[in-house]
């Protein structure tokens, strides 16, 4: 009977200690992305054809989209019928696009802020100018420096992957006739645990010392 009570507690200490160190991966994802097929992609707000603000769709899940320089600011549209610089997709988040999707006369900053700090972010990329854009990272305040940027091709995107620790990625236009769509953000965070993860490391935490009580009986 013992035998068994320590096996059972054995077990329920490798699932709680399992899960309370398991990967912080986060995922948006804008649509189901055909990305060999910019026409059919498909957009997070199916409740019209016109553009939205992205904070208000985003705010809430550990992850805020803000315009630093440009009236338009990150918009998502759901249109297919939306042609820019003769490539045609809806509903990728858009930097640089009227909500009619048509390239604006501005210089866009747009910021990507993460409530905790971030260790890795994933994520598709398509814009008319690749030249024409200037990526840089943040901690608090701090630019940091010293940051990996892996690229990957994947159908007509590009998947991109930073590394490194920072809590704001800052894409900056260098000039006003280029655009750019993002979707599938991924990272995996470095935040504290949320409070029923902490639950399973403290039972688990628990369970050793049980097992090493009974071992001693």
């Amino acid at each position: 009977m013992l035998n068994k009570i320590k096996k059972s507690v054995y077990a329920l200490t490798v699932i709680a200690l399992s899960a309370s160190f398991s990967v912080n991966a986060n995922l948006i994802s804008f649509g189901n992305t055909i990305v060999n097929n910019p026409e059919n992609f498909e957009g997070f707000d199916r409740s019209g054809a016109t553009s939205i603000a992205v904070t208000d769709e985003f705010s809430s899940n550990g992850i805020t989209f803000n315009a630093i320089s440009g009236n338009r600011g990150p918009t998502a549209n759901i249109n297919g019928s939306c042609n820019v610089g003769g490539l045609t997709g809806s509903a990728w988040l858009m930097i640089g696009v009227f909500p009619s999707c048509s390239v604006d006369n501005e210089v866009n900053i747009v910021d990507m802020i993460f409530d905790a700090t971030v260790t890795e972010l994933s994520f598709l990329f398509r814009t008319n100018n690749a030249a024409n854009y200037l990526y840089e990272t943040f901690l608090g305040q701090t630019q940091q420096a010293q940051l990996n940027i892996s690229r990957n091709t994947v159908g007509s995107a590009t998947q991109f992957l930073f590394s490194g620790e920072f809590d704001r990625i800052r894409f900056t236009e260098l000039t006003n006739s280029t655009w750019f769509w993002v979707d599938d953000v991924r990272w995996n965070a470095t935040a504290v645990k949320a409070p029923e993860t902490l639950l399973l490391f403290s039972l688990g935490l628990c369970a050793i010392v049980s097992l090493r009580r009974m071992k001693a009986i």
